[in-house]
């Protein structure tokens, strides 16, 4: 389960993007959803790398950027709230 959502989430984190650097009246969030995208990316790459690599502290930084993300996304919400 945990797969499948941390998959399908790209499809939201994309349309925001693809929003973000498409609309002019979104210029204020394209900073935070860039940084959301990229986090993602990261978190993809952590995932592979800790397949990979036995290596705890490359674990470690699965929760912790899912936190960062998770922060980044409620940021974003409440900007939009505004």
């Amino acid at each position: 389960m945990h797969r499948i959502v941390g998959s399908a989430i790209v499809l939201p984190i994309l349309a925001m993007l693809t929003q973000a650097f498409v609309s002019p009246r979104l210029i204020a969030v394209r900073e935070l959803t860039a940084l959301l995208a990229t986090s993602y990316l990261l978190q993809i790459a952590v995932v592979v790398v800790g397949q990979e690599v036995d290596m705890p502290l490359v674990a470690a930084l699965h929760p912790a950027n899912g936190a960062l993300m998770f922060g980044i996304s409620g940021r974003l919400a409440f900007r939009s709230l505004r």
